[in-house]
C-alpha cells in the first residue's frame, strides 16, 4: 500500500493479485471511501502505478473542466452585463464579450486535450507539445522505427521533433504554426504507436 496525493487529495493505492494480474485500486485516506477505478497490472508494481497516474490524469481533468464551468459562467455574466455597459467607460460590450469568448476557448481546448490524450498510452503532456519515448531492443531497430514514421510523418505534412539516444526514440508533436497542439498531433502520436 502507498499514498499519493493529488488534486489536493490524498489516496491510498493497494493491489492485489487475482487470476495472474495485480489489481491496483484507491482509496481517500481522509474518508476511507473507495474512489475511482481499477488499473490492472502484470506486477505489483505496474498496477500501482498505472493508478497513480490515473489520479494525477483525474485531478487534471477535474480541474480543467472546472476552469471551462467557470469561464462559460463569466462569459454569460458577461453577456448579460454588456447590455449595461456604458459606450463610454471602459472596454464595449463587444470587447468584453470577446476577452470572455476567448476565456470560454481556452478551457474548452484544455477539456478537448484532456479527452485526446487520455486515448494515448504513455504520452505526455508538455505545454503546448505531446511527448513519448520509445525503447527498442537495439539501435537498430530504433533506427527502423524512425525510417517506418518518416513517410507516414511526409504523407501527412506535419512532422515530429525527434531525438535518438542509442535505443530510445523521444517524439514531440505540436503544431508550431497554430501555436500549440492540434488534431494533426494526436493523428501523428497515433501513427507512431501503430508503428512502434
Amino acid at each position: 500500500m502507498r499514498e499519493v496525493a493529488a488534486g489536493g487529495v490524498v489516496y491510498r493505492i493497494s493491489s492485489l493479485e487475482r487470476d495472474g494480474q495485480w489489481i491496483a485500486c484507491a482509496e481517500n485516506a481522509a474518508t476511507g471511501a473507495r474512489f475511482g477505478i481499477e488499473c490492472s497490472g502484470p506486477t505489483e508494481e505496474q498496477s500501482l502505478a498505472r493508478m497513480a497516474g490515473w489520479l494525477e490524469w483525474q485531478a487534471e481533468h477535474t480541474a480543467a473542466l472546472a476552469a471551462l464551468q467557470q469561464a462559460e459562467r463569466a462569459y454569460h455574466r458577461t453577456i448579460a452585463g454588456s447590455a449595461f455597459a456604458s459606450p463610454t467607460e471602459g472596454p464595449s460590450a463587444i470587447e468584453m464579450q470577446k476577452d470572455s469568448l476567448e476565456a470560454v476557448e481556452a478551457a474548452r481546448t484544455r477539456s478537448e486535450i484532456d479527452e485526446r490524450m487520455k486515448r494515448l498510452s504513455g504520452w505526455t503532456l508538455d505545454g503546448d507539445a505531446i511527448r513519448k519515448q520509445y525503447t527498442f531492443a537495439s539501435f537498430p531497430d530504433a533506427i527502423k522505427f524512425v525510417d517506418r514514421l518518416a513517410p507516414e510523418a511526409e504523407a501527412a505534412d506535419h512532422h515530429p521533433d525527434i531525438l535518438i539516444n542509442y535505443k530510445r526514440v523521444t517524439l514531440t508533436y505540436s503544431t508550431h504554426s497554430d501555436g500549440g497542439l492540434t488534431a494533426k498531433d494526436f493523428a501523428g502520436a497515433a501513427a507512431a504507436d501503430r508503428l512502434a
